[in-house]
């Protein structure tokens, strides 16, 4: 009877030990499935965030682009300013009509409302026409 016992000891141990085993080996199995799971969604990651760091770079570098242009855009504006404005008063601008018609409407003649304003004289014989001061009856 003690042979019996001791051999049911024994056999209960080897099974227990042989579940434990399986258990753990199924347990390892389960968390290297987790782990390959978990490094494929990194490595997932990784190639998403380096398409998004290229996009990133892309849309920089356009940034830059069209920063420079502007500023090259910017810099011609200038020198056109610049220039117009070293030619003196051209026919469009509004200041020289402006005191094209305050000359006129104070009794200045055709010659100095033309060499003051830099409007042609066509324009300074319709500005004369049109604001000069109305003699008084």
């Amino acid at each position: 009877m003690n042979f019996d016992l001791s051999l049911a000891s024994i056999i209960f141990s080897a099974v227990i030990c042989i579940g434990g085993f399986f258990y753990f080996r199924s347990r390892e199995s389960a968390w290297q499935a987790r782990h390959d799971e978990l490094t494929a969604r990194f490595d997932l990651l990784v190639v998403e965030e380096s398409r998004h760091r290229r996009q990133m770079a892309d849309l920089l570098g356009q940034r830059d682009v069209n920063f420079e242009n502007e500023v090259r855009q910017i810099q011609t504006d200038m020198k056109m300013l610049d220039l117009q404005m070293k030619a003196g008063p051209s026919r469009e601008a509004p200041e020289s009509v402006e005191l094209a018609i305050q000359l006129t409407r104070a009794g200045e003649p055709r010659e100095v409302v033309a060499s003051r304003t830099g409007l042609p004289a066509d324009i300074v014989d319709f500005i004369t026409t049109m604001h000069a001061a109305k003699p008084k009856a």
